[in-house]
């Protein structure tokens, strides 16, 4: 344990220690209740030797003191973790009588002068000393009354240590005619409203000129705290500002001036967007808009704006900054930042861990890479705070899956949340395709109107699907995409004619792939005799399953598919093109009502269930079906819990292969379009 001053030379006065404070007291002094105090503070470099100063003189007066005397407890009381009334109070000195005082204090004042030390907030600097202050207050606690002090006519005064000087009424300063206020230039020019932001290391201010009422923002950076790196970053901000106005950057702060006092610097610049998105997501984020997707479609605005900037700071050769809620701004058009102390040239090796914009995993990743992150952790917080739980948690993933889980309760299309994903758990995200994927978001939540045909986006779905899939149909092995809109009846006659039926499958790769086909040609006999055929085929599987009625997917061995691919999905959508079929849907619809799944994908999974039941629906015109609602609704939301995330994108499983796709029919676009069919069609009707 280190400590500035050996308690050996203490040995013969009443010494005790407390948590924080070593005291020495001397019987000859008797403690008042109340009067007046000097406080000494200091930088850690020169304390020892002001301790070398002041603890003789006072030991040789007996006048009872305290002084912090240990290293750590030092560092503490010149930090932003220790109550702003309390910084820099290293030594307290009680004089015995008014002369004591006044001699006490001259003596440091002369002693003391190439020393200095942060401003003590509740105290009078003494002349133009730079660490001796004075203040009158209580000295013994006052159990009965607290912190109140009694005047001789019972006035009273409470003794609350705000952060300013202030005496009790009946008391007069007797050691110097006008007090030094820290400020002073400051407030000639400028009034100060508010305050942004508290910290022992300076506050940051609101105001306007006292010449034009300009706004201004005010950023205060108080001297000779043990974080002189805090000083040096504000005034390397204020450069910096100067400096990226001058290369064409005009979206971060706006320098005025500096202005220099006892125990402050103050830099002044415009404030252009009057505040930060502090307190955004409370107050306009989706989850409290009446407007969700309105809600959704500013943050991404947000979010887009903030990556332009990002890229331009990089370009200029410049990154670590400086993102979170309360230093980024937004006038409704543009994003700005507020705050450039921490920016450093590229490449740089030190970067800010600012509480809940912060996992660590970014350790890995390089400073410029580290702000992209950081642009993404804002949006989860503008989203609806997730930017904490996916620090606290240290998990990114838990965080992103119920921001998805978020959005399908807003109706909102998870397919929204794709840059995201992208940013936050690619290896190595760029700003311009993260800007791509920004915009293909805010398009499709533009881009949702009334003005569609659920029908026929349902038919989209299934028709791209078999193309990417390139089904081969049946023992002919022609793909299917290629007969569709392009086949003769006679040719289809010729196919069905030639094919072995019970080796087929009753999904869209076998005998509903027929059916679907032969729906294009409604009035052909010959293709109505075919079709009645390839149903009684299927029909004639019926079999009982865990107490319901079901039908096998081949003829020739037991398997049983709710699927599009080979089962009883496929078949429905494909029976679903006729219209006299609805006693037989009515029978087996049951089967693919099922909740969950080994996979979300349409062609063989959950997605594909949930695509049929929605088409049925659809062909029933009967809009007060809500159970039948209900039923998509867990089928989608049980696929969006089922989306694999890895590697920057959105992943389905297909358990066939046991492998993870994307982009195609096996992958969740199509998932992605079938939940924003179910969303319009609750939104809008048919």
């Amino acid at each position: 344990m280190k400590h500035f001053y050996s308690p050996k030379k203490l040995v013969n006065y009443n010494m005790y220690s407390s948590q924080f404070f070593t005291y020495v007291s001397f019987k000859e002094q008797n403690i008042r209740d109340d009067f007046w105090k000097i406080h000494i503070s200091s930088n850690i470099k020169e304390y020892p030797d002001i301790l070398k100063i002041v603890i003789p003189e006072l030991v040789n007066r007996k006048i009872n003191f305290k002084f912090i005397n240990e290293f750590k407890n030092v560092q503490l009381f010149l930090s932003d973790r220790i109550p702003e009334a309390q910084l820099g109070k290293l030594i307290t000195i009680y004089p015995k009588n008014l002369n004591e005082s006044k001699f006490l204090l001259e003596f440091l004042d002369n002693k003391l002068k190439k020393y200095a030390g942060p401003q003590i907030l509740t105290d009078c600097s003494y002349k133009s000393s730079k660490n001796v202050f004075y203040r009158y207050g209580q000295i013994k606690l006052n159990t009965k009354d607290g912190n109140i002090i009694f005047g001789p006519d019972g006035e009273e005064f409470i003794d609350d240590r705000k952060p300013y000087f202030h005496l009790p009424s009946w008391i007069k300063d007797p050691f110097q005619d006008s007090a030094y206020f820290e400020g002073g230039r400051l407030l000639k020019k400028y009034l100060l409203n508010g305050i942004i932001k508290k910290s022992n290391y300076g506050n940051v201010y609101i105001g306007k000129s006292r010449f034009n009422n300009e706004q201004v923002v005010v950023k205060q950076a108080r001297k000779y705290i043990d974080n002189q790196g805090k000083l040096r970053n504000r005034e390397n901000e204020y450069q910096l500002s100067i400096l990226l106005r001058k290369k064409g950057f005009l979206n971060g702060p706006i320098p005025i001036e500096r202005i220099e006092e006892k125990f402050s610097l103050f830099f002044i610049y415009k404030n252009k967007t009057n505040g930060s998105l502090s307190g955004f997501q409370a107050n306009k984020g989706p989850s409290v808009a009446e407007n969700k997707s309105k809600a959704l479609i500013n943050i991404l605005a947000i979010e887009r704006s903030l990556l332009v900037n990002i890229k331009r700071v990089h370009l200029l050769g410049y990154e670590n900054i400086d993102i979170s809620d309360k230093n980024i701004g937004w006038d409704e058009k543009n994003t700005y930042l507020l705050d450039l102390d921490s920016l450093k040239r590229i490449p740089s090796k030190d970067y800010s861990k600012v509480p809940i914009y912060w996992l660590t995993s970014f350790e890995k990743d390089s400073n410029a890479l580290k702000d992209i992150r950081r642009a993404g952790l804002l949006f989860m917080y503008l989203f609806g705070d997730f930017n904490f739980l996916a620090s606290s948690t240290d998990d990114i993933y838990k965080a992103l899956y119920m921001m998805l889980e978020r959005c399908f309760e807003m109706r909102i299309n998870p397919q929204v949340l794709t840059f995201l994903v992208y940013i936050m758990t690619s290896k190595n995200p760029t700003i311009n395709k993260s800007i791509l994927l920004l915009d293909d978001a805010i398009n499709t939540l533009k881009n949702d109107t009334a003005d569609y045909n659920p029908e026929k986006a349902l038919e989209d779905i299934v028709y791209n699907s078999i193309k990417n899939e390139k089904i081969l149909l049946g023992s002919n092995q022609v793909l299917l995409f290629k007969l569709m809109n392009n086949i003769s009846e006679r040719t289809l006659i010729e196919y069905i004619k030639n094919e072995s039926l019970g080796d087929l499958s009753i999904g869209l790769n076998g005998i509903s792939g027929y059916l679907l086909l032969i729906s294009e040609f409604p009035e052909d006999k010959k293709l109505i005799a075919c079709k009645n055929r390839l149903i009684r085929e299927i029909l004639d599987r019926k079999v009982s399953f865990q107490g319901k009625t079901n039908l096998l997917s081949y003829s020739d061995y037991l398997k049983i598919s709710p699927y599009l691919f080979d089962g009883v999905s496929g078949f429905l959508f494909a029976i679903c093109h006729f219209n006299c079929y609805q006693e037989i849907i009515d029978e087996f619809v049951d089967t693919i009502n099922s909740d969950y799944s080994k996979s979300n994908a349409i062609w063989n999974g959950m997605g594909g269930l949930a695509l049929t039941n929605l088409l049925i629906f659809i062909k029933s015109n009967k809009l007060d079906d809500k159970k039948k609602l209900k039923t998509i609704e867990k089928q989608l939301f049980n696929s969006i819990q089922y989306l694999i995330i890895k590697n920057g994108k959105f992943y389905c499983i297909d358990f066939y292969s046991n492998k993870l796709f994307t982009d195609k029919n096996h992958g969740p676009i199509d998932l992605f379009k079938i939940i924003n069919v179910f969303f319009k069609l609750e939104k809008y009707g048919l």
